[in-house]
């Protein structure tokens, strides 16, 4: 069998393809210099695209097609491939989303064979890759490899030391494919799952150096009994029920045992800085939990995890864990009034929120998430137009083209807008509860309420930065089912307990609605039209102009132009996209308007955030 691409390339590609992403910019260069350096990217960015996806082709679709096409000759390819793809020091992988594939027909052919260092590396991979999907898919029961290592236990002293260890670390990630909801249950299962690990271990054991029963599984355990406590005291302050009923005198034997051990660990642990930065805080919030500190030494042993950000080498991901957690146990877990949790909350938001821009973004995927968790913190606290402010400083932070495209989206719904106020204002009467006459009346406060729906629109992105920026193929299955999710997720980032005002029930709406079709019919997610309706069909066309035409900052070849795209707006007049606004955008003038919007100001919109990081909001 016979591949045109070397199973090298891929993971090379990869490298090029984030070096692109790491050019430097500067205030001294031109308007001219930047849009070329950014024109020249976006083209490198889809000329290695084209490569990626005939390498997928090769190594992976065509097997998942046809099975039987996998010979060993083949299989050798696909294990060189998935290795470039997978760093073992770090436990990281380059493409979890391409990896989990290549794993998936690795390991269906060689479990017949007697190839068990394959067979048990494949089966410890791809349970971290099955690990890190469930973050993004936000589901953590499809799980399947660490159930299929129950099956090499009874043989585990057939197997050499290093396979006994990532056989028994694979199996341990058992306990957290448990969905939310059953997490009551990880008690229980504690001294059935420590039993059967002990008892591997304890077979496994040969000569002087001995395994032992892994640290992952008491971090595991600790972490999502902690997690339980948590729930149960947030249910304590609040007065709502969250389902749980955790008996602490039952279960504090076995989460001090785990704290004892993953304490140990942690001091002779030389793992990467994030995980430690993990474990450390974990330990933090455990020993809260199991009533071993005070919430007031809670709070000073986040500060200073954050402080010790330096001496952890971090890179700033433990300025934005610990800050983020903070935030989050003054909301669930204080003894404190509101009003004092808001004064803490205010200090470390400002405290943390300025040094954002000067924070090393990091591949791991833990480190996007501590993103976007420090984000959701802040709207427990913050009014929304500071939860607003601080969004858009880490829009910038973390993705600019992100950005770019949300300023884009907001000029030209503004300028739609603009002309419908002018010749139909009937077209937005209820929207906000605004009747005709005060939309007439109101005319900037409603196009201000417009731009404040288009700068939010896509706040859902952030949890899928990683998925949002990486371009470098065609999005897998898995992939495009997360950025579906992407409207629905704005009530995960701006998450509020209490009721919001009719200008934020509109944003969340807009931010839910744009990729719904106007008739109701198709789209996604499957929720029924609201009274705001008319700004997300506003929202859905400049959504789609902008992306459609963008080819500085997006891969994604040549844009369309305006012509042809109005044109399918047309077409589709009255289904997927309002008749109307499809008209308004024919029109010579906002034609003319537009594609002014969409050639200069985005070029001078592109010049400003890449030399000055300058927000325009």
């Amino acid at each position: 069998m016979t591949f045109e691409f070397e199973p090298t390339l891929y993971a090379q590609n990869l490298e090029e393809y984030s070096s692109l992403d790491e050019t430097e910019f500067g205030p001294d260069e031109s308007k001219e210099e930047i849009i070329g350096k950014l024109k020249d990217i976006s083209r490198r960015k889809k000329d290695i695209a084209d490569v990626q996806n005939s390498i997928i082709g090769e190594y992976v679709e065509r097997f998942e097609t046809e099975t039987d096409a996998l010979d060993a000759e083949a299989a050798e390819k696909l294990y060189e491939f998935h290795e470039t793809l997978f760093s073992d020091s770090a436990g990281f992988c380059q493409d979890v989303y391409i990896d989990i594939r290549l794993i998936r027909l690795l390991y269906d052919y060689y479990k017949d064979t007697d190839d068990t260092e394959r067979i048990i590396s494949l089966l410890f991979k791809g349970t971290m890759c099955e690990y890190q999907i469930s973050y993004d898919l936000d589901q953590f029961d499809f799980l399947t490899f660490p159930q299929l290592c129950e099956k090499y236990l009874p043989d585990i002293d057939k197997l050499t030391e290093p396979q006994q260890k990532r056989l028994i670390k694979a199996y341990a990630f058992r306990i957290v494919t448990k969905k939310d909801e059953r997490l009551v249950t990880v008690p229980d299962l504690y001294p059935i799952i420590e039993e059967r690990i002990e008892s591997a271990v304890e077979k496994a054991n040969r000569g002087e150096e001995k395994i032992t029963v892994p640290v992952q599984f008491y971090f595991s355990f600790m972490s999502l009994t902690a997690l339980m406590f948590r729930l149960d005291d947030m249910h304590g302050k609040h007065g709502a029920p969250v389902g749980y009923n955790i008996d602490k005198d039952k279960h504090i034997d076995n989460i001090n045992k785990c704290i004892d051990i993953v304490s140990r660990e942690y001091k002779d642990s030389s793992t990467d800085p994030m995980r430690l930065l993990i474990m450390k805080t974990n330990l933090l919030m455990s020993r809260f939990h199991s009533d071993m500190i005070t919430f007031d030494e809670l709070l000073t042993g986040f500060e200073e995890i954050m402080a010790s950000d330096d001496d952890m080498g971090s890179g700033g991901a433990a300025m934005l864990y610990a800050g983020c957690m903070y935030l989050f146990y003054l909301h669930s877990c204080s003894p404190y009034t509101r009003r004092e949790d808001e004064t803490k909350a205010e200090k470390m938001i400002n405290k943390v929120v300025p040094m954002i821009s000067d924070i090393p973004k990091q591949k791991q995927f833990e480190f996007s998430y501590q993103v976007l968790a420090f984000l959701n913190a802040t709207s427990l606290f913050s009014s929304f137009s500071e939860f607003y402010d601080i969004v858009l400083r880490f829009t910038v932070y973390a993705d600019k083209s992100l950005y770019v495209h949300t300023v884009m989206v907001k000029e030209i719904s503004h300028l739609l807008l603009n002309h419908i106020l002018d010749t139909n204002p009937g077209y937005v009467d209820g929207v906000c509860s605004w009747d005709l006459d005060y939309i007439t009346n109101h005319r900037e406060e409603v196009l201000d309420l417009m731009d404040q729906c288009a700068m939010c629109h896509d706040i859902g992105k952030h949890f899928l930065i990683d998925i949002v920026s990486n371009s470098s193929r065609r999005l897998t299955d898995d992939e495009y089912h997360c950025i579906k999710l992407h409207p629905e997720n704005f009530e995960t980032v701006w998450e509020k307990d209490h009721d919001e005002s009719e200008k934020q029930r509109c944003i969340r709406d807009c931010a839910l609605l744009h990729h719904r079709w106007h008739n109701g019919e198709g789209g996604y997610p499957d929720i029924p039209l609201t009274k705001n309706m008319p700004f997300a069909d506003i929202l859905a066309i400049a959504d789609s102009l902008d992306a459609a035409t963008d080819s500085i900052g997006r891969p994604y070849g040549i844009g369309k132009s305006i012509d042809d795209l109005t044109d399918e707006f047309l077409k589709m007049g009255g289904t997927r996209y309002s008749r109307e606004i499809a008209e308004i955008l024919a029109e010579p003038d906002i034609r003319d308007a537009v594609l002014h919007i969409i050639t200069e100001r985005r070029m001078e919109v592109n010049y400003r955030i890449y030399a000055f990081n300058e927000i325009d909001s």
